[in-house]
């Protein structure tokens, strides 16, 4: 019973291992996006923010650079705990005050931030 149910254990194994593989590969282009968000959106509308997003996109597009096309910024670099307390110290839970705290607690320097 043990043996056969490590085996099943050992598909589970490749498949996850496979994966990690593939998000090392997208990890570049990934971080790229994710730092490009941090140093030049602050001062950017949420409508803005998306077209940057789209448009760096496609760069990394033409520059065959691997990135996930899911890519979701908030969950990338803010954990769910983070933003529930941000949330409940009277942040918004709007996508763009997220954002901004993300841009605010992640920033070396003052950021310029327009909300």
């Amino acid at each position: 019973a043990l043996i056969s149910g490590l085996s099943g254990e050992k598909e589970r194994w490749t498949k996850q291992s496979k994966e990690f593989e593939a998000q090392l590969g997208r990890l570049v282009g990934d971080v790229l996006l994710a730092s490009a968000f941090l140093s030049y959106s602050g001062p950017f509308n949420q409508e803005f923010r998306s077209i940057l997003l789209d448009n760096w996109k496609e760069e990394l597009k033409l520059r065959n650079i691997p990135f996930s096309s899911n890519i979701n910024l908030i969950e990338m670099l803010a954990e769910a705990t983070t933003i529930s307390e941000w949330n409940l110290q009277g942040l918004p839970n709007d996508e763009l005050s997220v954002q901004n705290g993300i841009i605010v607690t992640k920033a070396t320097r003052y950021p310029l931030l327009i909300d």
